[in-house]
């Protein structure tokens, strides 16, 4: 059986016959787990809307989007081939869907799962502050 020991919070799996422990995590196959923060590195200026991936694979993406006062344009809709779940961690936005006579508002700590082929936009973000999302999209 292999030894488990944990360094800084990662697993190591010692090998049976040397002892010695690999730099891959035999459950998941992956290197050192490194830790980051999504509230760090947001730039001073904003004039674009910033959407980094975070993690993916076939099936997901995971995304951070920060946004300075930015929205769609409005004869943009978003329509997506896939669900998306969204979480405002900062500052404000709004999300108009085409069917809906009121637009969503969201705070931090709220979220919404966006179904695929609804169709949507951001109508407002925060232009005092940077809005921090966290987006989900699964693919079918």
């Amino acid at each position: 059986m292999n030894k488990v020991s944990w360094e800084g919070g990662i697993p190591r799996y010692a090998d049976d016959n040397t002892g010695k422990t690999g730099g891959k995590n035999r459950q998941t196959g992956m290197g050192e787990m490194k830790k980051d923060n999504i509230f760090l590195r947001i730039p001073a200026a904003i004039p674009d809307e910033i959407f980094e991936t975070i993690a993916e694979n076939a099936n997901v993406k995971i995304e951070r989007i920060i946004s300075d006062g930015h929205t769609t344009p409005e004869d943009n809709w978003h329509d997506q081939d896939h669900d998306e779940w969204v979480i405002l961690l900062k500052g404000i936005a709004e999300i108009t869907f085409e069917n809906e006579p009121q637009p969503l508002t969201l705070k931090p700590g709220d979220h919404v799962l966006i179904p695929a082929f609804s169709r949507h936009r951001v109508t407002r973000t925060d232009a005092n502050q940077p809005t921090i999302w966290l987006a989900v999209h699964v693919k079918p």
